[in-house]
């Protein structure tokens, strides 16, 4: 069992250079301003941390949140509404 198998996290690979990235960067942000409890970790998509959560980055930015062993992804630039409605679907489905 890994240090973070059992506690929900929110990933956000990102590439430098990246437009979309850096906008969504500020977007997450505010969420963390909001969402002081919530754990977030900020990814290079080009370093070794994609093949180590088991996901493959196509696009970025890419968002993943986990709970347990498997990863949900989606890839987009999201608003903090749009973010917060999605972790909140996902919290409900899993």
């Amino acid at each position: 069992m890994g240090l973070l198998d059992d506690r929900e996290t929110l990933y956000f690979f990102f590439a430098h250079g990246c437009a979309a990235c850096e906008a969504a960067a500020l977007e997450l942000d505010r969420f963390e301003v909001k969402h002081h409890a919530v754990m977030v970790l900020r990814l290079d998509a080009a370093g070794p941390y994609p093949e180590r959560f088991g996901v493959a980055v196509k696009a970025t930015p890419m968002w993943g949140f986990r709970r347990g062993q498997g990863m949900v992804t989606r890839v987009g630039a999201l608003k903090v509404a749009e973010l917060e409605a999605w972790l909140k679907k996902l919290e409900a489905r899993l």
